[in-house]
């Protein structure tokens, strides 16, 4: 369901400390000495930087198999930093494994409620709804950020496929041809479409796709048998 994330890879290129453009808390960091005496001007930790400093720890206690600890400490540094991206991917990533799938919609939802135009946090979000057989919650999650995932192809499958699980076929049939002009080869698509226009008794444009996605050879044997089956019936 979920590509494994690349936290790892990210960690090793990340900048430790990075400044952050956030405004500051006021937290300080005890005085450090200066030749002459202490200094009395506190260094300031931006939230940035104390949400990254949650997420390495966390992360390491991660790799430690201290999965409980780790999310614990992905969750603070999300309360540090609701926009805190990886920490998110990397919490929920472990969530799913864990098969805690009820804690890892609350997670996406909580990214989403903070920022709507995460298309993948939403389309993973409406994957565990469809996982509950929640199709119109699903639809309805890929709907909020579709105007920001507008040219995005999978995301516009993604909605024709749940517009079709509903009868919605008119709809779903826009948006597998929204979806095949970026991905134009995608028999799988081509097949969805097809079936939509057949439930629409559009039999001629019905055959020529189904053809297409054929052609495509694109589709696995199984998918091939149900398409000539369908070109049979037609």
């Amino acid at each position: 369901l979920v590509a494994a994330l690349s936290a790892e890879k990210q960690l090793a290129t990340a900048t430790p400390g990075a400044v952050s453009n956030k405004a500051e808390t006021g937290v300080a960091r005890p005085g450090t000495v200066r030749a002459g005496g202490i200094n009395k001007q506190p260094t300031q930790i931006s939230l940035q930087q104390q949400a990254d400093n949650e997420f390495r720890r966390a992360y390491q206690l991660m790799r430690q198999g201290r999965d409980t600890d780790a999310l614990a400490g992905y969750e603070n540094a999300l309360k540090l930093d609701p926009g805190h991206e990886l920490a998110r991917q990397t919490m929920v990533s472990l969530l799913l494994e864990k098969r805690r799938n009820a804690d890892a919609e609350r997670v996406l939802q909580e990214g989403l409620q903070g920022n709507p135009q995460q298309a993948n946090f939403a389309m993973l979000l409406a994957r565990l709804q469809v996982e509950r057989q929640a199709v119109p919650v699903a639809l309805e999650t890929l709907q909020r950020t579709l105007p920001y995932a507008g040219t995005q192809p999978d995301y516009l499958a993604f909605v024709a496929a749940l517009l079709q699980r509903q009868s919605r076929h008119r709809e779903a049939i826009d948006y597998y041809q929204k979806a095949l002009q970026f991905k134009p080869q995608s028999g799988v698509w081509m097949m969805g479409m097809g079936i939509s226009l057949r439930a629409e008794q559009r039999n001629a444009e019905a055959r020529e796709v189904f053809q297409q996605a054929l052609d495509s050879n694109s589709l696995n044997g199984e998918l091939q048998a149900f398409v000539r089956q369908q070109l049979k019936e037609l």
